[in-house]
């Protein structure tokens, strides 16, 4: 059963990301954080765009699949899935 959820968030472009070379360009990510702090979503508009909806599409279809603990799903599985199944 699907759950929907409404809280009060905070939403922010303030953190910096990349290294501020070719291929890591200095970027502002959109953060989201609840109330309390506690950041719980984060975009990073240039990483986005290296995925197409298919690929993620895929990529939560092979984690449903694999029966994949939400809390385990994190950058690095996702970076261990493309460079596995992700053809560029």
């Amino acid at each position: 059963m699907a759950d929907v959820i409404c809280k009060e968030v905070v939403i922010t472009t303030l953190a910096r990301r990349g290294d501020g070379v070719p291929g890591d360009p200095v970027r502002g990510v959109t953060q989201v954080y609840d109330k309390d702090g506690t950041l719980i979503a984060e975009h990073d508009h240039f990483k986005a765009n290296r995925y197409k909806i298919a690929n993620l599409a895929e990529f939560a279809k092979w984690v449903i699949r694999n029966k994949v603990d939400e809390l385990d799903v994190n950058e690095a599985l996702a970076q261990n899935w493309a460079d596995e199944y992700v053809t560029n």
